[in-house]
């Protein structure tokens, strides 16, 4: 398997929880809508983008300003994730959080359709044999210790 393959299983993933959960309009749903995205999406996806594919496209010239571009997408989530969490943290009004949460939803299916579609493929074409294999050991440690935490 290639190492881009599972990152783009868990775009499915990540897209299918977001059509799932885009009407949510209950705090409490909110709450494990946010559980989600740390875990799954931040810590366990991003996490594995940050700590094993990042590093290795900044040190190639074709590739180093789309991890630039990637690192800056991952902010901006961030940020728009920490809306969210203050939303709920001050009680707002849940037309407040659930439009918060829609400009996540926007944000991140846009990223996703941008790695899916242009970056992957031009990782994958200089990508070779030894560095696919190492992240896939660094993949399944990153997913391990990011799906254990609670």
């Amino acid at each position: 398997m290639r190492p881009l393959d599972g990152l783009r299983a868990e775009h499915e993933k990540i897209l299918a929880f977001l059509d799932e959960t885009e009407n949510t309009r209950d705090a409490e749903e909110f709450v494990r809508v946010l559980d989600f995205v740390r875990r799954f999406v931040e810590a366990n996806h991003h996490g594995k983008e940050e700590r094993a594919l990042f590093s290795r496209m900044a040190a190639d010239p074709f590739l180093h300003g789309m991890a630039d571009a990637l690192h800056q997408d991952h902010e901006l989530g961030n940020a728009l994730i920490a809306e969210i969490e203050n939303a709920l943290r001050e009680h707002a009004d849940l037309a407040v959080i659930s439009d918060a949460f829609a400009t996540y939803a926007r944000y991140l299916r846009h990223h996703i359709a941008r790695e899916n579609t242009m970056i992957f493929e031009a990782v994958e074409a200089v990508l070779d044999e030894r560095t696919a294999a190492e992240m896939l050991v660094e993949f399944d440690q990153i997913e391990k210790e990011a799906l254990a935490l609670r």
